[in-house]
């Protein structure tokens, strides 16, 4: 896993989301669940700010305001904010992966599928603890995509994934 990880998060993964974010996306992703899980709100800020490049282009991509929602649950000391704010910034990272899979030339569709299903590895103990069913076939789907096994299409198997994801973390329909 970790020449996985090198591989698609080095230096020059070339994600927008990701210029000027000195570390692999999956090192500060590591740090903020850990800060969060342990309820460290006194390091959870200096971690945050090697992120500031994907949060601006998420909030530019989606509206959804995560900094802001970061650093309130912070400033207010609630963990489970904090732990829900995160899932919400590793679902939507992962979701402009899977769309540039989606919509992106064929080059580059592999690597973007691995880092979304990198992506994944940090969401999939929630959605395994609401329904394990949900997260291997979640799991059954990106090794289809991986693979270029995806039956209903590309697109279509993208977008499927996106959605089994937010309903199973709960957001979405069943």
């Amino acid at each position: 896993m970790a020449l996985l990880l090198l591989v698609c998060f080095g230096p020059a993964s070339g994600q927008i989301q990701y210029e000027g974010i000195p570390v692999p996306p999956y090192e500060f992703y590591e740090a903020l669940l850990a800060y969060a899980d342990q309820k460290d709100f006194d390091s959870f800020p200096g971690a945050l700010k090697f992120t500031l490049p994907l949060m601006k282009y998420l909030d530019r991509t989606y509206g959804e305001g995560l900094e802001a929602q970061l650093n309130s649950a912070v400033k207010d000391r609630d963990p489970a904010r904090l732990m829900g704010s995160l899932r919400r910034v590793l679902y939507l990272d992962l979701v402009s992966h899977l769309q540039a899979v989606a919509a992106g030339p064929e080059a580059s569709r592999q690597d973007r599928a691995q880092m979304a299903f990198i992506n994944y590895s940090f969401l999939s103990p929630e959605v395994r603890r609401l329904s394990r069913e949900r997260d291997a076939a979640i799991r059954r789907a990106f090794r289809d995509l991986l693979a270029g096994r995806g039956g209903a299409g590309v697109t279509a198997e993208a977008g499927r994934i996106e959605k089994d994801i937010e309903a199973g973390l709960g957001w979405g329909h069943p």
